[in-house]
């Protein structure tokens, strides 16, 4: 934030991150995390009128329980309070309506996409055979390890592989786009790992039990070692990572602009979750920037997310969009080996 900051105001002003000492004066713009104030109460350490205006990111989150202190602590100082975010007022969060009152200013993704600041979707959908009946539900989504066991099913982990492949066109460009997929649980990450990396060596007639793809088809979670870096390595412009199968760790808080592709072979019942998932690909990418242009991205939906989409933002998803729309319902079924009716 503080580099992105300084990019377009650090000619005009002083930008840092509070440090918590006496050189935090002299910051024309101050960029900390509400965990730094909170924590040992370091935010009493400076008066309630230091700052003018209160900026805050995600502004629907954890800003309304205990951390609510810090906000109010300069709020009664006289700082305005401005809050930013995707979901304003949603039963899975607390409504900021009743904090910041109504939003006084909307940007819609698709007004992005017009004003070219974001990439277009390209939506591929594919519908499978998901029972979701009688999984554990928190309220506002799925438990992940049940959901992973409903979904985790490996011919579908193939017939997703395999569609993956289709829609990139692999076999004409033999290339794969950097590509960021979202698992239900650590157990179904690693088994579409093994999906894909076997349809790659199918795809290029290497034996079943080739390594080569394991470089550059990963997972990250918390179970992988060495998680950070080869999350660090996914972030770079044509990382040597092109697939990633994630769990939650890539949902949020990346900066990985040339991402291609996103596979959405998660369930999910939270908006804000498919907000946080999706925006993971609406970067643009430009030559000046990147070196490279990226306008679209492709969403390959197993899980019938475009419902979501529509109750996001008020915005149907218009039939030139829908790239593809196939029902694989029958497809699962011959794989399986149940007779069709």
């Amino acid at each position: 934030t503080v580099r992105s900051f300084n990019k377009v105001l650090g000619d005009v002003f002083k930008i840092n991150r509070l440090v918590g000492t006496k050189e935090d004066k002299y910051n024309d713009i101050a960029v900390s995390t509400i965990q730094f104030l909170y924590v040992n109460k370091i935010y009493l350490s400076y008066p309630a009128d230091f700052f003018d205006l209160i900026i805050l990111d995600e502004c629907h989150r954890s800003y309304f329980v205990d951390w609510h202190e810090v906000v109010e602590h300069f709020r009664k100082g006289g700082a305005k309070i401005l809050g930013l975010t995707a979901t304003p007022s949603d039963k899975e969060t607390q409504n900021t309506d009743k904090y910041f009152g109504p939003p006084v200013f909307r940007y819609t993704y698709r007004q992005g996409v017009k004003d070219g600041i974001l990439a277009e979707t390209e939506w591929y959908k594919f519908l499978t055979n998901v029972d979701l009946t009688g999984i554990h539900d928190m309220g506002f989504d799925f438990e992940p390890e049940d959901l992973g066991r409903r979904v985790d099913v490996p011919k579908r982990n193939e017939l997703i592989a395999e569609k993956f492949f289709e829609v990139i066109n692999y076999e004409q460009t033999r290339k794969i786009p950097k590509t960021l997929v979202f698992a239900a649980s650590i157990g179904h990450a690693n088994h579409l790992r093994n999906a894909f990396i076997d349809k790659y060596n199918e795809l290029n007639n290497l034996p079943r039990n080739d390594a080569t793809a394991e470089d550059f088809i990963v997972t990250i979670h918390n179970q992988v070692k060495n998680a950070k870096e080869l999350i660090k390595e996914f972030q770079e412009i044509d990382s040597k990572i092109r697939i990633a199968v994630s769990v939650d760790m890539l949902s949020t808080g990346i900066d990985a602009p040339d991402i291609e592709v996103l596979v959405m072979a998660r369930p999910t019942k939270s908006k804000i979750l498919y907000v946080q998932m999706k925006g993971r690909a609406t970067r643009r990418c430009t030559p000046e920037q990147h070196g490279k242009r990226k306008d679209k991205f492709k969403l390959i939906d197993f899980v019938d997310l475009v419902g979501i989409e529509e109750v996001v933002t008020n915005e149907k998803v218009e039939e030139d969009e829908m790239i593809l729309e196939e029902d694989t319902t029958k497809e699962e079924q011959i794989i399986k080996g149940i007779p069709l009716q």
